[in-house]
Formats: structure tokens, sequence, C-alpha cells
């Protein structure tokens, strides 16, 4: 069952909100036993105003509350919120149009009172007076405990940060619009993650929509459970460092060619391969002692290593007709194949070129929709 609230409240030219709700699920357990649990969230904040907006949220679920009877939730058995306040300018001098300055926090924590998540934003946006689009964020994520890295034994305690972004999203309105991005990320353990993302449409004629992405990242040292092996000896936690690298490239679009018959298309090739080195054992949520040769000894032993290497490639085309009002025929045809070895030394050029030489799933649909007018 559920409950909710939702208010506005219009006072000169600012506007304040509040909703929220609140939920609670009666599950049997087994035939014998049955458990109550709790799910609710609580929002309020300025969402308009000539220069400060600002809002706050909180919210929790018990561990007790079953998501199959009632609602959605990110995990269970936490509680923690958001909260922001933004500075803005909607007539600004000079070269912009307007600007936006943020600053926000995230804040998590379980009910045995361990903290989840910590961390604190500030960013900054531009609208130049050609509307292009400049942002920039600053993201310091303080230390704070895991309690699903090990799978199940024990504690981690996540190492801080700081995050470092950058975007640029071109004038909306021509026939090209391009977006781009990089992001930085550093802990105190040595980790560091680089990602970046180029995305531009293409609008040639009104009918016609075009967009192709790229994306790449890389990490290395990150501190990591060795999946899927970091619990492979009994009472034994075991992370090391990852090295990972990722590509994507997408392409799709629409084509309008009435307004009732359309083409739409699209494909991915998404490559992800990691590597795990210097090999250690969990002591305590923030100690480790050497495990390297050991664990190495023991994964020889039974001809296994957590290293690996994925392919993967989807397409799909689909022509939808309306041919009456309300109903329509859809002709649809998809193909995926998907690949997975453990050698991480693979070359880029190779790992594409094995893409496509992996066997296909292909299958073909035909839809079709009346609608009966009652």
């Amino acid at each position: 069952h559920t409950g909710g609230i939702d208010w506005i409240l219009r006072y000169a030219n600012s506007t304040f909100a509040t909703d929220g709700y609140l939920a609670f699920s009666h599950t049997s357990l087994n035939a014998r036993d049955r458990v109550t649990g709790f799910a609710g969230r609580l929002y309020a904040g300025k969402i308009a105003g000539e220069h400060w907006v600002y809002a706050s949220t909180y919210d929790f679920t018990s561990r007790d509350y079953s998501v199959n009877d009632v609602g959605f939730f990110l995990r269970p058995s936490d509680h923690g919120g958001y909260s922001q306040v933004q500075y803005q300018e909607l007539n600004a001098p000079g070269i912009l149009r307007r600007y936006y300055v943020r600053l926000a926090t995230d804040y998590r924590w379980n009910f045995d009172n361990i903290n989840l998540i910590k961390n604190f934003e500030f960013n900054p946006t531009f609208e130049l007076k050609n509307f292009w689009m400049l942002g920039a964020s600053f993201q310091g994520n303080f230390r704070s405990y895991d309690d699903r890295e090990t799978r199940g034994r024990g504690l981690y305690r996540r190492p801080s940060g700081i995050q470092l972004k950058f975007s640029v999203e071109t004038d909306p309105r021509p026939i090209a619009v391009g977006k781009y991005s990089a992001t930085f990320l550093s802990t105190e353990k040595g980790g560091k993650t680089f990602l970046a993302f180029a995305d531009i449409t293409f609008r040639p004629v009104p009918w016609t929509e075009l967009t192709a992405n790229l994306l790449y990242g890389s990490t290395i040292n990150e501190e990591a459970w060795v999946i899927p092996y970091g619990n492979l000896l009994p009472d034994t936690t075991v992370f090391g460092n990852r090295e990972t690298k990722q590509y994507s490239a997408t392409v799709g679009g629409t084509i309008t060619f009435t307004r009732n018959l359309t083409l739409q298309i699209y494909g991915q090739l998404f490559l992800a391969k990691g590597h795990y080195d210097a090999f250690r054992r969990m002591i305590s949520p923030s100690s480790f002692a050497n495990f390297d040769a050991a664990f190495r000894a023991r994964l020889s032993a039974l001809g296994l290593t957590p290293d690996f290497n994925e392919q993967i490639f989807n397409a799909n085309v689909v022509l939808r007709w309306e041919y009456l009002p309300g109903s329509t025929i859809y002709l649809v045809w998809t193909q995926a194949r998907s690949g997975f070895d453990e050698d991480y030394f693979t070359s880029f050029t190779k790992n594409i070129t094995n893409s496509f030489k992996l066997p296909a799933d292909n299958v073909f649909l035909v839809k079709i929709t009346y609608w009966w007018s009652l």
C-alpha cells in the first residue's frame, strides 16, 4: 500500500514544491511467517525563482520491504538523500546568455549506521550567446563503505577520490549538432580513470535524423574484488589492482517517410576487457596483506584466470506503418553477436575483426495490431 503528498506554492516570482510517499509491504517468507517492510520519500524545495533555487530529498527502504509487492527502489535496507542549492543568472551580461552554479551533496547509510555514500559536487554551466553550452563538474568523494563489493564477506572501505568532468554542446539548431565530454577520476590509492564521449547528430532534411557516438574508457590501478574468483578460497577475500579498457561505437537514426510510415535503425559495437594484478588478501575493511604468489599458484593449479575480454555487436531495423488510426504493422530484424575470452592483451584491431566473425543470432518479427473502437 502507498500514500503520497504533492504540493506546489507560487509566490511572486518563486515556486515552492514538496512531494513524497509512504509505502509498506506485508509479505510471506514461508507458510508460517510474514514480515512487514516500509519505504518512503520526502522532497521539498524552491524549484523556480529569479536567482536562487534549492531542494533536498530524503528516502528510506527498510530491510523487509519487498519490491515485488510495491514500488521500485535502487537497493533495500538503506536511507539517505540528496541536497542542492543553485544560483542562476537568466539574463547574463557579455558573451553569456545565462549561467548556473550548483553545489550539491549526496549521502547514504545502511541500517547498521554504516556510511555508504558521502560526496559533494560543484557544477557550473554556461550558455553562450551562440547557444553553445559549456559545463564543468568537480566532485569530491569521501571515504565510505561498500557492503556489497566483497559479495557477502563484510565491508570494504572505498578510498576517497576526486572527479573532474568537462562538457561542450554545440548550438542545437543547425544541421549538425555535437556533444563532447571528458571525465577524469583519481583515488587516494592510485586508481585513475579516463572516460571520453563524443556524439554528433545530423538532420540533413526535416524528415531524417542520424546519430553517431563514440565512447572510450580506461582505468588503471583500481582496487577491486577479483571477479569472479575473489572468494575462491574459504574465508579468504582477495582484491587486486584492476586495469580495464572499453570502447563503444553506436549509430542510429530515424527516417520519416510520411506521418504514418517510419524506419528506425540502430547498431552498436561494444568491446570491454580487464586485467588483474597485485593480488592481496583482505584483513579488515581497509587493510590488506600480500597474497600475490599464493593466489596466482591457486589460479594456475585450477587453470583459471580472472582476466576477461568481451565483444558484443547488436543491430536492429524497425519499419513501422500505421495503416489505420491506432492500428500498426511492425517489421523487425535484429542481429546479436557476443563473444568472451580471457586474453586481455588482444589488440584493439583484432578485437574489432573478431567481433564480426562471431556467430550471429538473427531474428525476424512481424507484429500487427488493430484498434477496435468500443
